[in-house]
């Protein structure tokens, strides 16, 4: 569903593989982005990190997790920030 919904091209050419470090629950994926978004397995070696709530996770992926739904928990480390996910997760 990620490669269908989200616009890669919105990182004009920069790419990353992060740890998705999720809580309630506790789960750990990799979200790489390039020509394509996918979640993949933990990478060993991430480019950074991004940790948030399941549920934030979830609104992110759906483009639904504007500055006012964000909760204190959520950090993006690395080469992409919260914004870049937000503008590549835009929504259906």
């Amino acid at each position: 569903m990620l490669a269908w919904t989200s616009r890669p091209q919105e990182l004009a050419g920069r790419e990353a593989t992060l740890l998705l470090r999720l809580s309630e629950p506790e789960r750990t994926y990799g979200l790489r982005l390039g020509e394509t978004v996918a979640l993949v397995d933990a990478p060993e070696q991430p480019d950074g990190e991004l940790t948030a709530p399941a549920e934030a996770w979830l609104r992110l992926a759906t483009g639904r997790l504007g500055p006012q739904h964000t909760p204190d928990g959520v950090r993006v480390t690395g080469p992409v920030t919260l914004d870049d996910l937000r503008r590549v997760f835009a929504g259906f």
